[in-house]
């Protein structure tokens, strides 16, 4: 099982991170974070949406009793040696996920923010950046087993409304969740077929 790092910018997301850590909660991958990949995403929730602390603050504490190792500080050094690397001050500003990365040997970052993770900061670092989707597809092709009862998990999780197995591969697949070649593969897959019935 593969550790990868979750970016802020895909943990501050509804659905989408759901679904990925009921995912990884069924053994598809190992998800890693910091407590500064942690601050930036419950800050940003908080002003954007205006949710109250005490409500996102829950939801950290029950990611980490979910993956009780999945915390993984960078280390000053790293850091320090990845923002000798960096041109910009968007690349300086994460420069701390590629540090939890290499300290936690994870080989893939998950990420949105694509230009903020040039390949000449992270090839030297045996580190790849990959969209959720592209992540998820992927996952479905080498442990396929697994995403399906993960995503089976999910939608069993969803219940205002409750979803039937189409109606959620169309939430997978929506512009808000941003997982259309994922809910392709789910639903060309007998076995999620059987997982959805």
């Amino acid at each position: 099982m593969d550790d990868v790092v979750l970016d802020a910018c895909i943990l501050f997301q509804g659905k989408l991170t759901d679904f990925l850590l009921c995912i990884a909660e069924a053994d598809a991958f190992a998800p890693i974070w910091s407590h500064e990949i942690h601050k930036e995403w419950m800050r940003n929730l908080e002003r954007r949406f205006g949710l109250p602390r005490e409500k996102i603050q829950y939801r950290r504490d029950q990611m980490e009793i979910a993956f009780p190792v999945a915390n993984c500080p960078a280390d000053p050094a790293e850091l320090n040696r990845v923002l000798s690397m960096c041109t910009t001050d968007d690349e300086r500003k994460d420069a701390h996920v590629i540090a939890t990365a290499i300290t936690a040997q994870a080989a893939i970052i998950v990420t949105d923010n694509f230009k903020h993770f040039p390949n000449r900061t992270l090839k030297p670092n045996g580190l790849r950046k990959l969209k959720p989707d592209t992540f998820c597809a992927n996952l479905l092709k080498f442990r396929p087993d697994y995403v399906v009862n993960g995503a089976k998990r999910h939608r069993e999780s969803m219940k205002f409304p409750p979803y039937d197995a189409q109606s959620y591969l169309r939430v997978l697949a929506s512009n808000k969740v941003g997982l259309p070649r994922t809910a392709a593969l789910l639903s060309g897959r007998i076995a999620a077929a059987r997982a959805f019935a």
